[in-house]
């Protein structure tokens, strides 16, 4: 009789082989169709911002994020349509919806470790400046990408 190893579904690496791929298999939408395929106010869950080759292979990871959704995607989405020098070929964006706030978090930060998109850590995911925030640097990513304040 061979003996079964136990998983523990608590770990973080059981978590982790769980959701990454839940994200990963979840329908993705083009950036210029998520006006047509947004998620429901006040969803929340995690997201992961990708491009694809012309095969429709993901060639590149680019952001992983969480909170409402909506939101969230339609600040993003602006971010990028809005920036002068970004080729927007390919780049879609895939969520899921979560029971809560905890496990979207848990699978963004399961996302970030694990897959290391190239956005993060630039600024593309931070809120604007506010009037709390005069006279902050810019973000990496808004200079790199001839963004507009």
């Amino acid at each position: 009789m061979a003996l079964r190893r136990r998983v523990d579904p608590t770990s973080a690496s059981a978590l982790a082989d769980f959701w990454l791929p839940a994200l990963a298999a979840a329908p993705s939408v083009p950036v210029a169709d998520l006006d047509d395929a947004r998620p429901p106010v006040g969803a929340v869950g995690a997201y992961l911002w990708q491009r694809r080759n012309s095969a429709g292979l993901v060639k590149q990871l680019l952001y992983a994020g969480s909170g409402r959704v909506r939101d969230r995607l339609t600040r993003e989405r602006k971010k990028i349509l809005d920036a002068s020098n970004l080729n927007r070929e390919g780049i879609e964006v895939a969520y899921l919806i979560t029971d809560g706030p905890a496990i979207a978090a848990m699978v963004e930060q399961f996302a970030i470790e694990m897959l290391n998109p190239e956005w993060q850590g630039t600024g593309f995911g931070s809120n604007h400046p506010g009037p709390t925030r005069a006279g902050q640097r810019r973000a990496k990513w808004d200079t790199d990408h001839n963004r507009k304040p």
